[in-house]
């Protein structure tokens, strides 16, 4: 598990133990601290712009979840997402898979961002509302 919260990271660790579970933890921004290479990559990355997406989001979320978990400032938004796709091209191994929560007025671009760094079989998938909502994509 990986995660740039410390507080975030022990919060597994607990619920790890409650699950008799022993996975490793790494205290990183995305994959930035991580060496190995793995078969399949999961991630619920912060995906909501604060401005162009603020509408849509429900007060509750503000209220319980923390701010770096949620946003990517909008001028940034693009290039965070280059970066974290590069870094997820450098850690899968061959055929390996990626699966992603996002945003759903982002993620038709961001499969065209995972195409342009050499993914292939690259779906938007839909919630259980119908919004398309999920990332998955090959090496």
């Amino acid at each position: 598990g990986v995660d740039i919260s410390s507080s975030a990271l022990e919060v597994a660790r607990i619920n790890a133990r409650h699950l008799r579970l022993e996975p490793q933890y790494i205290l990183s921004d995305r994959l930035s601290q991580v060496q190995e290479k793995f078969d399949l990559i999961i991630s619920n990355p912060p995906y909501i712009k604060p401005t162009a997406h603020a509408a849509g989001v429900h007060s509750q979320v503000d209220q319980h979840e923390p701010q770096q978990a949620l946003y990517i400032p909008d001028a940034q938004y693009v290039i965070w997402f280059q970066e974290f796709f590069q870094q997820v091209k450098d850690h899968l191994l061959p055929q390996g898979l990626f699966l992603m929560e996002g945003h759903e007025e982002e993620v038709e671009k961001q499969a065209a961002q995972l195409k342009s760094l050499g993914f292939s079989a690259i779906k938007v998938l839909p919630d259980w509302s119908g919004r398309n909502r999920f990332l998955e994509a090959r090496l």
